[in-house]
């Protein structure tokens, strides 16, 4: 996620998302919203390992966000290392 210098505060989560057929975890999902907007993007685990992605770093804004990471992110799939950048700097 890129660096935001608003100060609005932001909702940040990172989930694992499942095969609709299989139920087998399949893909890390990101969601950044605020007040009026959601953007969210999916990652698989395919994608994750031939790119030799092993941590995720989220990026907050200078605003009071809100991080929200589902414990297996780092328990299913190839992430094994969580990085959180609130952004604030007091």
């Amino acid at each position: 996620m890129n660096t935001d210098s608003t100060t609005t505060g932001k909702n940040i989560s990172a989930s694992i998302e499942d095969d609709p057929n299989t139920g087998l975890p399949t893909a890390v999902r990101l969601i950044e919203s605020n007040s009026g907007t959601i953007n969210y993007q999916d990652f698989t685990f395919a994608q994750l390992n031939a790119a030799g992605v092993h941590t995720l770093v989220l990026q907050g804004s200078n605003g009071d966000d809100t991080f929200k990471i589902d414990p297996n992110i780092t328990r299913q799939g190839p992430i094994t290392n969580l990085v959180i950048n609130t952004g604030r700097r007091e």
